[in-house]
């Protein structure tokens, strides 16, 4: 997959009765409207018996903002949570209309790359896909890991956890 995402398990002492308290106490219905999130919760979404659907409540607009998808589990006296975190649909659908349209210039341009016998003014604006290509995906990915990093340790502090391992895709750093 080309768009960053990151899964990790979180490991707590507390029951999962707990644990599904207080991630309902941490997180406010979803609102639409920046001026109607609530600033008593670090979260807006779902949270059920089974597991939640959130993302971390913001003041300011982040497109690259991961949205947060969990279950919980007991295993040898522990509780787990299971957070896959991924970007919204909106960057998604954006992301891939973005992409497309930097690949078929990428590709139109081959035969002017092919040709280049010495770098001058032109030869170099023939690379103008690849640097976008290149700024595309450093945009998309820089954003949602910085993003992903604050939201996994405000899951971690919430519930009184601590990580039990973390998968990132596209060579993403955890920080």
């Amino acid at each position: 997959m080309f768009f960053p995402y990151k899964k990790c398990k979180i490991c707590t002492i507390n029951s999962i009765n707990e644990v599904i308290d207080i991630m309902k106490r941490s997180t406010s219905e979803k609102t639409v409207f920046t001026f109607l999130k609530s600033k008593r919760t670090y979260f807006e979404g779902d949270v059920t018996d089974n597991g939640f659907k959130i993302s971390r409540v913001i003041k300011y607009k982040n497109s690259f903002l991961p949205v947060i998808i969990g279950n919980i589990e007991n295993k040898n006296y522990k509780t787990y949570l299971n957070l896959e975190m991924r970007l919204n649909l909106f960057a998604i659908v954006f992301g891939i209309i973005w992409f497309s349209g930097v690949i078929f210039g990428f590709f139109s341009f081959i035969p002017n790359l092919l040709s280049i016998k010495s770098f001058d003014k032109e030869s170099i604006s023939s690379l103008t896909p690849l640097f976008m290509l290149i700024f595309g995906y450093l945009l998309f990915t820089i954003p949602f890991i910085l993003e992903s990093v604050i939201e996994t340790n405000k899951i971690v502090k919430v519930v009184n956890g601590e990580i039990d391992y973390v998968i990132s895709c596209n060579n993403c750093i955890d920080l």
